[in-house]
């Protein structure tokens, strides 16, 4: 969408660090941030997280490659 800045990342493997991340999907636009959601309790990794693109267009181009792109084993799900 129109402004849309963020991308939902799901089924991420649950050894998965930012840089992992920033890699990945670093070929659609510059990163501005990378958020892992972690439980607040145990501070385990969740399983899914968030990217911040600088610009829309990279926005589009990840949610393009969801399915396709394989990390570490795992078809990540990429949406808005």
């Amino acid at each position: 969408p129109e402004g849309c800045t963020t991308v939902f990342c799901g089924n991420l493997p649950f050894d998965v660090d930012e840089d992992a991340l920033r890699e990945a999907l670093g070929k659609c636009g510059e990163i501005k941030g990378v958020r892992l959601a972690k439980d607040r309790d145990t501070g385990d990794f969740k399983g899914f997280g968030h990217v911040e693109f600088e610009e829309t267009e990279a926005v589009d181009k990840a949610v393009s490659m969801s399915g396709s792109l394989n990390l570490m084993g795992r078809q990540v799900r990429i949406d808005f």
